[in-house]
């Protein structure tokens, strides 16, 4: 007892398979026009529009945890050590008075803060060091040089 012969049944399959591809290639020309449809917003669309609320904000903070040892590590903060500077003394009052020679050489007379001193060249005092360099004197304290020039007449050289 068959309904159809074995013709009407390849017949009858065929036209199921094309109704099945017709309707999915139906869909996806559907799907994938590009048919614009203008339409415009009812009031109730609007108002919903007007109540929408801020959200929340949130501070993500990076959870640093080594993969191996499975221990939170913290990040390294830098230390950096502020040298204070060194206060430079400051110059005593001196002032270059003139030159003397005698037989053990020559001297330059000075007033330093007030007081007369002698000096010879290389010779240090008070932390304060005599130099001679062409027609100035220098006095080099703490690192630091103040020049004198040398009080020379018609007779000396």
């Amino acid at each position: 007892m068959t309904f159809f012969n074995q013709k009407q049944s390849t017949f009858f399959l065929l036209a199921i398979v094309l109704v099945i591809w017709g309707g999915l290639s139906f869909r996806l020309i559907k799907s994938t026009s590009s048919t614009s449809v203008k339409s415009t917003p009812t009031n109730q669309y609007v108002n919903s529009l007007k109540t929408i609320n801020k959200r929340d904000s949130y501070n993500i903070e990076p959870y640093n945890i080594d993969p191996f040892l499975g221990e939170i590590s913290s990040p390294k903060k830098s230390i950096k050590k502020s040298i204070p500077e060194k206060e430079t003394p400051p110059w005593p009052k001196i002032e270059y008075v003139g030159t003397f020679s005698s037989t053990k050489g020559e001297r330059h007379l000075f007033k330093i803060n007030q007081r007369t001193t002698l000096w010879e060249i290389g010779e240090k005092k008070q932390e304060m060091l005599l130099i001679k360099n062409g027609q100035f004197l220098e006095i080099i304290y703490e690192k630091r040089k103040k020049s004198f020039r040398l009080n020379l007449t018609n007779h000396e050289k």
